[in-house]
């Protein structure tokens, strides 16, 4: 509106000024520099709240609301109404923003640097260094299209203090590695273009790393079931990777966002980046047969996975996880190769990993006890709800069980004459013991656990219940991540959320349950 416009404009021009203020009353230069910068930083930060981009939030748990400022997500989304903050109350204002800037100044490190502005595929520090970094998401992100929104205000108070980095009307364009189509002619221009790009990049930062270092590459995926786009973006950068003759040696999931992201608000969406830790494959590598990546594949993943759930890696975030680990497999070798000795692209080895890490979940649903595996099945095909007593007796005959025996086992129940029911969604009993319990299950530990966790009692109660379940902990976490990947491919999204949030608290509830015991509750 042309309130916030001259808002913000008057802010920046005065900021503009702050530096002879500063030098006036007798501060230094670079004293004088760096306040501007940071002012200069914060009324970027009011451009996010005077703008039309902004959302009004209401919190499901308070009931209050607040504005939320614009780019909740990387995009500039048309909006049928919007908020408009007050510039001199709190969230929106100038000293909201400064606030905001400053609070991350406790966390600058001790010491002196330099920043250098460069090509990745040219630039190298002066001496051999450890690099870690953050790539562009391939086509997910226009950043230098987006930061427009940013820049103008940035140069207008910035531009006499750093003349170098706003010399321009606008944000650079050109060079930046995104697989943008329309900057490029198209999509498999612009693919081409970022893997050979990056695979330059890649090459040229291996030749500035110390001795003995990595390169350390972070990347994400936007969520469990992305579908072909997603693949792309993935498939793309490991081949850059593979290219440049690097091996990924290590993986880690690293919790990047927070609950309270906009993507994150009623979805299920990854909250994890996957850090791969990579060094030049050995020049005398070989090649590997299709045949041999595939029995490295069964035999590395399912440890691999087992470590994955054992450090609470969330449901969503495990088929991107998985990716490091069978990754490290592929990179290892100069090249798979199948059985007419073709190349085996990145791409495929990324379907066989996501095959593979479904046999490893197949394998962990065997594990389970009886009459866990024919609610596992039930649910599979029929969700919650009822369906016939014949059926359930054909599922549950096979397995050595019978239908009369899942509900003494407080997995089934006979809703309505002739029809069998799972239990586990609605109202549960909050009284559930397993050692009281003649049939305890990991159905019934999972889902004990999320109510209590969920709807009733909190981390707190669940966490006790936790404390209960002895030998039912590992199937019962095994199971939870099966039933959300069964959920994620029925596109049972309520489900999903459940048991994400589960085994998002697992290590929580597990802490609860140790200090229970230890008598500090």
């Amino acid at each position: 509106t042309s309130r916030q416009l001259l808002i913000l404009s008057t802010y920046a021009d005065l900021v503009a000024a702050v530096q002879q203020s500063v030098i006036s009353d007798g501060g230094t230069e670079d004293w004088a520099t760096a306040v501007v910068t940071l002012l200069g930083l914060a009324v970027g930060r009011l451009a996010q709240y005077q703008s039309s981009q902004v959302r009004w939030f209401i919190d499901s748990r308070s009931g209050s609301g607040q504005p939320l400022p614009a780019f909740g997500r990387h995009d500039i989304p048309m909006q049928w109404d919007f908020a408009e903050p007050d510039p001199r109350s709190v969230a929106g204002s100038i000293v909201g923003a400064a606030r905001s800037v400053s609070s991350a100044l406790p966390n600058v490190a001790h010491g002196s640097g330099s920043v250098v502005r460069g090509d990745a595929r040219t630039v190298a520090p002066p001496a051999g260094a450890l690099i870690a970094t953050d790539p562009p998401y391939f086509d997910a992100i226009g950043y230098a299209d987006h930061s427009d929104y940013f820049y103008i205000w940035h140069r207008r108070a910035l531009r006499q203090v750093h003349p170098d980095l706003y010399a321009t009307v606008a944000a650079p364009k050109y060079g930046e590695l995104t697989a943008i189509a329309s900057h490029h002619g198209g999509k498999e221009a612009a693919r081409k273009y970022f893997i050979d790009g990056f695979t330059e990049t890649f090459k040229n930062l291996q030749t500035s790393l110390a001795r003995g270092l990595p390169l350390i590459v972070v990347y994400a995926s936007k969520e469990q079931k992305g579908g072909k786009d997603e693949e792309t973006r993935w498939s793309s950068i490991l081949s850059a990777m593979v290219a440049a003759d690097l091996e990924i040696t290590g993986t880690w999931p690293v919790l990047g966002t927070k609950s309270d992201r906009m993507i994150g608000l009623g979805t299920n969406a990854v909250a994890s980046y996957v850090v791969m830790v990579c060094r030049p494959r050995p020049a005398a590598t070989g090649s590997c047969s299709l045949a041999d990546f595939n029995r490295a594949l069964r035999r590395e993943l399912k440890p691999a996975v087992r470590d994955l759930q054992a450090a609470g890696i969330l449901p969503v975030d495990l088929a991107q996880a998985a990716m490091g680990p069978g990754m490290q497999i592929y990179s290892r070798y100069r090249e798979v190769v199948d059985q007419s000795g073709g190349h085996v692209p990145v791409e495929k080895a990324l379907r066989l990993i996501n095959t593979a890490l479904g046999e490893v979940l197949d394998e962990q649903e065997g594990e389970l006890d009886p009459d866990s595996r024919f609610a596992v099945a039930w649910w599979e095909k029929h969700g919650w709800e009822p369906a016939s007593f014949g059926e359930a007796d054909q599922l549950a005959r096979p397995q050595g069980i019978s239908v009369d025996g899942l509900l003494r086992a407080g997995v089934a129940t006979y809703p309505k004459p002739g029809f069998v029911g799972l239990l586990g969604s609605g109202d549960m009993n909050r009284e559930w013991n397993p050692s009281t319990d003649s049939f305890p299950t990991a159905w019934e530990a999972v889902h004990h656990l999320a109510d209590r966790l969920i709807d009733g009692g909190g981390a707190l109660e669940a966490g006790r219940l936790m404390g209960q379940l002895s030998v039912l902990r590992d199937p019962a976490q095994a199971l939870a991540y099966r039933l959300h990947d069964i959920a994620a491919k029925k596109g049972q999204t309520q489900d999903q959320e459940r048991y994400n949030a589960l085994i998002g608290s697992w290590s929580d509830l597990l802490a609860i349950a140790a200090s229970e015991k230890d008598g500090l509750f």
